[in-house]
């Protein structure tokens, strides 16, 4: 649900250049590991919350960050409210309810096109903001949790049965001692490997106190972030835009 269309293409790409699909999924896929859900799942998931700043995150109003320098959002997170861009493309997004305003240039648009370009967003919006702040969702609704004892230490499963674009995908979040993410393996149903690493690394700390990583690698692919900001007004972002505040 997460993996963008694009990125799935690179992997594929590079899968081929490497000696092909079949020679890697049977040589490299991992099956889901299982694990143990319950009070030392739970300390784990608060381990890695305050090592990112969930607290942080939960009082924070306004975010602003790029996506592979292709998508640009900022997210009045209190309203649950988003402006996206791309091209000569704005979207304004409810993601609740997929509803919104879409701009060409300065054009509205609607019907069908709008439609078309409503679902994008709201795809483009679930994926990149799932890359962004993904540890800090650990505990959203329709997840679960678990402890897996593997050869880096306790990781922490999560799976999530509902929401998003294709619910029933579970990540394995690898943390450092201090519970911070550095890695996560994916089992992904737009993904035919499982097990997939990418690394979390290239951390900032953004003014309200998030810990977010900037960089997710692996062999020859990274899937960027930039221009993070949060804040707890639009002014602070330098933003002034009266349709993010309606």
């Amino acid at each position: 649900m997460r993996i963008k269309r694009i990125l799935l293409i690179l992997f594929l790409l590079l899968l081929a250049l490497a000696g092909g699909l079949a020679i890697f999924v049977s040589t490299s896929s991992e099956d889901l590991p299982d694990g143990i859900a319950g009070p030392k799942a739970e300390a784990l998931t608060d381990k890695m919350f305050a090592a990112v700043g969930k607290e942080a995150w939960d009082s924070t109003r306004f975010v602003q960050w790029s996506f592979r320098d292709s998508k640009h959002y900022v997210w009045n997170k209190e309203k649950h409210f988003v402006r996206v861009k791309w091209d000569d493309i704005t979207v304004y997004l409810n993601p609740f309810d997929k509803s919104g305003r879409v701009f060409q240039e300065t054009t509205e648009l609607s019907g069908d096109k709008k439609n078309e370009l409503l679902q994008k967003a709201w795809d483009s919006f679930n994926n990149d903001s799932f890359w962004l702040i993904a540890p800090l969702k650990a505990r959203d609704s329709g997840t679960t949790r678990k402890l897996v004892d593997t050869e880096e230490g306790p990781s922490l499963l999560v799976t999530y049965s509902s929401g998003g674009t294709t619910p029933g995908d579970s990540y394995l979040w690898l943390l450092d001692e201090s519970g911070l993410p550095y890695a996560w393996k994916m089992w992904v149903k737009i993904i035919p490997v499982g097990g997939l690493e990418f690394t979390w690394e290239n951390y900032v700390a953004t003014r309200t106190g998030v810990q977010i990583a900037l960089d997710h690698k692996a062999e020859s692919i990274n899937v960027p972030i930039s221009g993070v900001d949060f804040a707890m007004s639009l002014s602070d972002l330098n933003v002034s835009d009266t349709l993010l505040v309606h």
